[in-house]
């Protein structure tokens, strides 16, 4: 692993940080509304902070243009899609690499996968859960 590592010419740190950037990832370091029409306009890569690009997974830009009888051309619809990578993902990597999630559920005391219970404890058992005893 730490060959492979080495190869890619990446660590546990850049690894994590990649992801942090992702799990932290903001809408609006890709766009700007406008506070008056509510206007939205994409921002180009050059005004973006830095690195925020990485975050994004794709842009998706549909133009509709018309030719008028002049030959003219105007832009009648703009639409510009951003898809950010997934940060629930990146937070639950994270999450997982850290120890905050786990899969497995630990047990303390005693316990007997074998005892059998009646109906009657089944009961008892079910009726203290739900009137809070």
């Amino acid at each position: 692993m730490e060959k492979r590592s080495d190869r890619l010419e990446i660590s546990r740190d850049e690894w994590l940080s990649e992801l942090w950037l992702i799990g932290r990832s903001d809408l609006g370091n890709h766009i700007e509304i406008n506070d008056d029409t509510g206007a939205i306009r994409a921002k180009g890569l050059g005004e973006m902070p830095e690195n925020t690009s990485r975050a994004l997974e794709s842009i998706t830009e549909i133009r509709t243009i018309h030719e008028d009888s002049k030959g003219e051309q105007s832009i009648i619809n703009e639409r510009v899609t951003f898809k950010l990578h997934s940060k629930i993902e990146a937070l639950k990597t994270i999450g997982k690499h850290l120890g905050f999630l786990t899969d497995k559920v630990e047990h303390s005391g005693n316990l007997n996968l074998n005892t059998k219970l009646s109906i009657t404890d089944m009961k008892r058992s079910i009726e203290g859960l739900t009137d809070g005893s």
